[in-house]
């Protein structure tokens, strides 16, 4: 589908070179794709027509986050916020470079920062549900996922987020010290099966059968990133890539 959509947006491009909708959707298809250097090229093609300061610090720091240069994206962010303070798709973009470069605390406090003038701003709510879930705060991120279907209550990404969190509980260190010995308890009955091989009973035991546990979280230039940068994470702590 994403082949075709590329498509799509190089054949609006080629008719209509200065479309800015299709040149930032399309670098933010690339970045997504893993093609850095592509998305940087397609960025700075934008920064070229710009006809704002604002737009090119913006489209600048796209471009050096494509290449992987945070420190030069987030500097880029905040010269076009100070340009224009009230456009909130700049305050996001510095947020979600923080979040994507593994600055998983301060983008939190950024976040935050943003929804303490602007309560209902789904984007900021939606990261600090994903920045939660990062620091393994899951009771916190379905808050923010609460806050969030109250006005949107067909939001996809919030109940996305509800659903994968249902299961998941906060422990403490004497639950966890609990869970602990029960799986010492039950690699120690595995250990006796592996010695005890005439218990057929057991021929066809797998760990998996003694062992299990919770999931461990770890047009113009008019430009909105929406909620597409939030990644997909599936509740193991991947890599923070840029998105």
């Amino acid at each position: 589908i994403w082949d075709q959509a590329e498509k799509e947006f190089r054949h609006i491009l080629k008719k209509r070179p200065r479309s800015f909708p299709a040149l930032i959707l399309l670098g933010n298809m690339l970045m997504e794709s893993g093609r850095g250097d592509e998305a940087a090229g397609i960025f700075q093609e934008a920064c070229s027509l710009a006809y704002r300061d604002s737009s090119r610090h913006y489209l600048s720091g796209m471009a050096a986050m494509s290449r992987g240069q945070p420190k030069d994206a987030i500097g880029c962010f905040e010269k076009a916020g100070v340009l224009e303070p009230a456009n909130v798709t700049f305050s996001h973009a510095k947020g979600v470079c923080l979040f994507r470069s593994g600055n998983y605390a301060e983008a939190l406090g950024f976040f935050r920062d943003i929804l303490a003038g602007r309560p209902g701003d789904v984007v900021s709510l939606a990261y600090c549900c994903e920045v939660s879930i990062y620091l393994n705060r899951p009771t916190q991120a379905g808050e923010y996922a609460d806050r969030i279907l109250v006005n949107n209550p067909l939001d996809f990404f919030a109940l996305k987020r509800k659903s994968a969190l249902a299961g998941l509980k906060c422990t403490s260190q004497t639950e966890e010290l609990k869970r602990l010995q029960r799986l010492s308890s039950r690699l120690e009955q595995l250990a006796r099966i592996v010695k005890e091989p005439e218990n057929d009973k057991f021929t066809d035991c797998s760990p998996q059968t003694f062992i299990y546990g919770k999931t461990n979280l770890k047009g113009g230039e008019e430009m909105d990133h929406g909620k597409g940068g939030c990644p997909e994470p599936n509740m193991e702590r991947p890599p923070a890539p840029w998105s």
